[in-house]
């Protein structure tokens, strides 16, 4: 149970925010919604204060630490039990008899369904029973993995568990990570989203347990395949969400990824969940549906270099939405951008002062190449031709993709109009913006191009792999006619 203790705060923290920010929004499913935030964003919440902890204090940042997690959870939970759960026994036992009627009718309801609507339910059943068949086959893939390989991959046992290392065993000299000695191999400017939250587990219960970081990882595979099923649940069906959901868990790609203890599935959960957030905003014209996309965002911006490019694709994106929404007043946008902005703001600010005062510039920003040497670069067409053939050849491998980008492509082609209904331009202008931007990213490299290629390539599809699967199944599921929401 001490395992798990470290989970504790961080949910409480990361359900009571998701409470407010959800809190006016009508949105259905949403005790899915709740749960499956309660964990990214309260690791959010943890390692921002692990770094201010540590970057404002001297001495004790440990004690420092988790104090601040005891202050913010009161500061979340006593205007709750003050103004909403007043008499909280008497709300859980009125909601416990209102599911459970609810159950009896809807038992009752079976018996008298026709046969058009039993074979409705058959189906659901099955798809429900497949997604349930998927997780437990995916924690099983997991375990057995993670069992074999505890310590993760080379960037987990060289990078971001090191940076961990250095806040639990040196809090007083836990600035050493930013060191000459050390800092070309622990890349000082990369931002500790995962070393604060797998540190934290260690401080809580006082030793570098070895499963923690297992667990940490274990959570973000889980929660993308929750979003995806939240996001159909709620805008097309259940049982699309199941199909999706289950499709996504068999991906060979995301099983390896998972158990390598590495931040691009947390990273992919982020901008998932930002850009489906963005989607849903535009859809409905919710101020705090775009404040969650940026908090979103920002969190993206904390997690790895790349979410830089993640967050710099979704302001583009946001600024053709607000070019292109003419029925929107101009006091509407100028809301709606402060909305976005805020979300966007404790993550990345957070971030930007760690690479100024700790990182450097990086091996791109810092590079100090002239402006002629990026143009250069970029006009090479050998290079040009040889990423293309890179990206053709990873996303067409069957066996990593069980053919998710088949299917994208597939759905851009058949789609027609569909493609630029409901906002889900937005969804598609995502992945490419991404994709395009790492191939960018491959023009101006430092590193032998194809040994980067290689290397990272397929790493850095997951980010955008989810969306493409989510895009591909919205397109697939309006072709269905009289798709009912249930």
């Amino acid at each position: 149970m001490n395992t798990f203790s470290p989970l504790i705060l961080p949910a409480l923290n990361g359900f009571l925010l998701s409470y407010y920010l959800l809190k006016t929004i009508p949105i259905r499913y949403k005790a899915l919604l709740l749960l499956t935030l309660s964990l990214p964003l309260g690791f959010l919440s943890t390692s921002l204060i692990m770094f201010w902890a540590y970057t404002t204090h001297g001495f004790k940042q440990n004690l420092v630490a988790i104090h601040y997690h005891y202050i913010l959870c009161a500061a979340l939970l006593i205007p709750i039990l003050r103004r909403d759960w007043q008499n909280p026994i008497k709300n859980v036992w009125k909601n416990l008899a209102s599911s459970l009627d609810d159950i009896r009718r809807k038992i009752l309801g079976i018996i008298n369904l026709k046969r058009k609507e039993l074979l409705e339910l058959l189906g659901k059943i099955t798809t429900a029973l497949l997604f349930f068949s998927s997780i437990l086959y995916f924690l099983r893939y997991y375990v057995g993995n993670a069992s074999w390989n505890p310590i993760g991959g080379w960037d987990a046992q060289y990078l971001w568990n090191v940076k961990a290392h250095f806040y639990f065993r040196a809090p007083e000299y836990w600035r050493n990570m930013y060191a000459n000695i050390v800092a070309g191999w622990f890349l000082p400017d990369y931002p500790h989203f995962l070393p604060g939250s797998v540190a934290w587990g260690w401080i809580w219960v006082q030793k570098e347990i070895l499963i923690w970081p297992i667990i940490v990882s274990a959570i973000f595979p889980l929660a993308i395949c929750l979003i995806v099923l939240w996001y159909f649940a709620s805008e097309v069906s259940l049982w699309v969400g199941f199909l999706a959901a289950s499709f996504f868990l068999m991906v060979p790609t995301y099983q390896f990824w998972s158990t390598t203890q590495y931040a691009d599935i947390p990273l992919s959960f982020f901008i998932t969940t930002s850009t489906l957030f963005f989607t849903l905003a535009a859809r409905k014209q919710e101020n705090k549906l775009f404040l969650i996309s940026g908090l979103f965002a920002g969190s993206a911006f904390w997690t790895k270099n790349e979410g830089i490019l993640f967050t710099a694709c979704l302001t583009v994106i946001f600024g053709i939405f607000l070019l292109i929404s003419k029925e929107l007043k101009y006091e509407t946008k100028k809301k709606i951008a402060l909305y976005f902005i805020l979300g966007l703001s404790i993550p990345i600010l957070t971030t930007i002062y760690l690479k100024i005062h700790y990182g450097g510039g990086g091996i791109y920003l810092g590079s100090k190449r002239s402006l002629g040497e990026y143009v250069k670069l970029l006009s090479d067409f050998t290079k040009t031709k040889l990423i293309a053939v890179y990206f053709i050849f990873f996303k067409s491998n069957f066996q990593e993709w069980r053919g998710l980008w088949a299917l994208f492509y597939l759905a851009i082609v058949l789609g027609g109009k569909d493609l630029v209904k409901n906002k889900r331009w937005i969804i598609l202008a995502m992945v490419c913006l991404i994709d395009l931007g790492y191939a960018f990213v491959f023009h101006i490299t430092p590193i032998e191009l194809k040994f980067h290629i290689q290397t990272s390539l397929l790493r850095l599809l997951q980010h955008t792999a989810v969306l493409a699967l989510v895009f591909a199944t919205e397109i697939f599921a309006a072709s269905i006619p009289n798709l009912r929401k249930n």
